[in-house]
């Protein structure tokens, strides 16, 4: 019930925001007012919005509701929108099935990269060797 309530208070701060902003005596203040209502309404939708978080990002509530807030914030009216809209869409679609861990799988015919290292080290000596050794070429002077 609080959701709804909040979801109808941010709604009507952005609107009202946002007819401020245009009116055609628009200066600094109404920028000012603007700026308040628009910040208001973004932390109203962040505290609808955490809780619709997957779990993974609900144990960490300052950091995933400053996230959330900047991203509304920073794009007026359409980032809180598509946030909404975003959260919708990956609540109510279907979820493909990630429960395969991922694992390491190793070939029985590959050398281990430690041995591997070794031999290009061995082989890269060896080649700047054979051409420190080359005699240098004849100049015609």
């Amino acid at each position: 019930m609080a959701n709804s309530w909040f979801a109808l208070l941010a709604l009507a701060l952005e609107t009202g925001g946002v007819t401020g902003l245009l009116s055609p005596t628009a200066g600094n203040l109404e920028l000012a007012a603007y700026l308040i209502a628009h910040a208001m309404a973004c932390a109203l939708l962040t505290l609808i919005l955490l809780p619709l978080m997957p779990s993974r990002y609900r144990g960490q509530p300052i950091t995933t509701g400053v996230f959330l807030f900047t991203l509304q914030f920073a794009i007026p009216f359409i980032g809180s929108v598509g946030l909404v809209l975003g959260m919708l869409l990956a609540l109510y679609l279907p979820r493909s099935s990630r429960d395969i861990p991922c694992r390491k799988w190793t070939s029985p015919n590959c050398h281990s990269s430690r041995s591997i290292w070794i031999y290009r080290w061995f082989t890269a000596r060896a080649a700047f060797a054979r051409y420190c050794a080359k005699p240098l070429a004849p100049t015609n002077a």
